[in-house]
Parts: C-alpha cells; sequence; structure tokens
C-alpha cells in the first residue's frame, strides 16, 4: 500500500527544474528610460533591469521595451518620426536564432503596445535548417532593423548590440 501511495504521488506531482528568467538588454546601444521588473507572477528574485530604451537620431527616434509578459527574451521596437511620413519598421532575422512579426494584436490591446511596432523574439532553434548554426555572442549579437518612409523607401538601418540577462528565477512543474 505504501509503494502504491508513493508511486501515485510521483505521478500526480512530477518533478520540477528552476530557470533563469531571462532579459534583452539593449544598454550597449540605446538609452535607458526606464527601469522595471517582469510581470509574471511566479518569478522570484527578481531585480529591476532596464525595460524601456530611447534611441534619437535627426530624422527619428527609436524606442525599444522589454516584453515584461513572457518568459523569452523578447523586445517591442517602435519608432517616432516627424520628418519621415508613415515611417514603417522591417526587421531582418540576422541568424537563425532571432525572428521577427508584427506585435500580434492581443499585445496591443492587452499591454498597450505600439500598433505599428515590430517584436524581437531571441530563441535559438537548434532544428532544421539551424541545427548545426554558430549562435552569436559578444559583438556579433545584433538586432538589424530597417526604417521605410510612406512611399517603401530606405531611410536608415539600425544595428543594436543586445547581451541577454537574468533577472529572477521561474520554477516548471513537469509531470508524468
Amino acid at each position: 500500500m505504501k509503494l502504491l501511495f508513493i508511486g501515485v504521488a510521483i505521478l500526480v506531482t512530477g518533478c520540477y527544474q528552476d530557470y533563469v528568467y531571462k532579459y534583452m538588454s539593449l544598454e550597449v546601444s540605446m538609452e535607458i528610460v526606464e527601469y522595471g521588473q517582469t510581470e509574471l507572477r511566479d518569478v522570484r528574485n527578481r531585480i529591476d533591469v532596464p525595460i524601456a530604451y530611447k534611441l534619437e537620431r535627426e530624422q527619428y527616434t527609436l524606442f525599444a521595451l522589454v516584453d515584461k509578459h513572457t518568459y523569452r527574451p523578447v523586445m517591442i521596437f517602435s519608432i517616432e518620426s516627424e520628418d519621415i511620413p508613415d515611417a514603417k519598421l522591417v526587421g531582418t532575422s540576422i541568424w537563425c536564432s532571432g525572428m521577427f512579426m508584427k506585435v500580434r494584436k492581443h499585445q496591443v490591446q492587452k499591454y498597450g503596445y505600439p500598433e505599428n511596432g515590430l517584436s524581437f523574439l531571441w530563441s535559438p532553434t537548434f532544428d532544421g535548417p539551424c541545427k548545426n548554426a554558430v549562435i552569436p555572442t559578444g559583438d556579433d549579437r545584433k538586432v538589424e532593423i530597417s526604417i521605410y518612409n510612406g512611399s517603401d523607401k530606405l531611410v536608415a538601418v539600425e544595428r543594436l548590440r543586445f547581451e541577454i540577462k537574468g533577472g529572477g528565477i521561474y520554477r516548471e512543474y513537469h509531470s508524468l
């Protein structure tokens, strides 16, 4: 009976593993404008980290915001410009490990992220064409963003170096 109880307990409770909550830091490329913490409630040992950045250029200002609502390192980029009519951002995935996409509708509605923004997800992949890819480190870790005007003419390209840093611990439970 005791053995049966232990077996059922293992099946129901499973096991857990602690992970470091990681975020993208652009402090080597952009000015920090705000510090804060993740809004994921199960992250322990949180610290204040840079969550909002800006980069001012003559014709535009580029903004970056850490997505505080995901466990993956995600950065939301947007642009403001009076000189570039209908300015838009186009992201370039430089390696297999990066991906750009438009900010999703639920992110705009729920979290107030910019509707015209780009979402950059740093998520190294190890399958398909990326199976043998070398994951960039140090100065080679960059986000590339092209800025276009309303006539689809390229105005500028920004190559922003970033780092992956830790900002707390979270626990994932696995059951059988």
